[in-house]
């Protein structure tokens, strides 16, 4: 996929929260949208984001749309607040960051 202008396309990373009870697996009924994934696709006016980094971004910020049953969301580059770097081998990184941020600073996660 190649957006236009300064769009950015991210498959989320959707985790299933589930609740074990009395060996019964009860699904999240309402699970909150996700705020991070990998970004598939790049517009020309980005300078900031490449494909293949894992980033955060606003909460209910983009747009959702699917392909071949891939969830995928559109979002401005500016939507994007925040570029996940780390080095082969490490841990995954969660964090839980207050939302939404008014002047939109990207912070880098090393």
């Amino acid at each position: 996929m190649r957006p236009l202008k300064d769009n950015v396309i991210i498959r989320p990373i959707v985790i299933s929260e589930m609740t074990v009870i009395r060996g019964v697996i009860v699904p999240d009924v309402a699970p909150e949208r996700p705020q991070r994934g990998y970004v598939v696709g790049v517009g020309p006016d980005c300078h900031e984001i490449e494909v293949g980094q894992e980033v955060l971004f606003e909460k209910w910020d983009g747009v959702y749309f699917e392909v071949n049953r891939v969830k995928y969301l559109r979002i401005p580059e500016d939507g994007i607040f925040c570029v996940i770097d780390r080095g082969k081998g490490d841990a995954p990184i969660w964090l839980g960051l207050p939302g939404p941020y008014a002047n939109k600073d990207r912070w880098r996660i090393t």
